[in-house]
């Protein structure tokens, strides 16, 4: 081999070895810089994350706001047209003794008129 051969082997080595130096160190620069743009992607999501978080649990509580508004809302509805129908009922009962009554005392004037005595009497009810 001549020197003019063993200056170009060796300027060829030489560059493929720089350049591998180059590339390794240019791998580890942009390696560190996506190192740190992964954390720093890591960062934004986590923040991201924690405010979808506070966000649903807002959601949330004025959900269970609403709902417990509108059930009690429906419960006190519930109990006024409970305790009107028991007074309707009420008045109904007292409607119908009041008729009962009333029959009665038409059974004992229609006798008084057609002269037949009452049985008893005491009005008694139309059944």
């Amino acid at each position: 081999m001549d020197a003019t051969m063993l200056a170009v082997m060796g300027t060829g080595l030489t560059l493929a070895g720089t350049g591998l130096a180059l590339f390794v160190a240019l791998w580890r620069v942009q390696g560190n810089r996506f190192d740190t743009l992964e954390r720093h992607i890591d960062h934004r999501f986590a923040a991201v994350d924690k405010q979808f978080a506070a966000v649903d649990k807002r959601w949330t509580e004025r959900f269970e706001m609403a709902e417990r508004a509108s059930r009690e809302r429906l419960e006190a509805m519930d109990a006024k047209w409970t305790q009107r129908l028991g007074t309707v009922e009420r008045q109904g009962q007292a409607t119908h003794a009041a008729v009962c009554a009333l029959n009665g005392r038409f059974d004992d004037l229609y006798r008084h008129l057609l002269g037949v005595p009452a049985q008893g009497g005491q009005p008694r009810p139309a059944g």
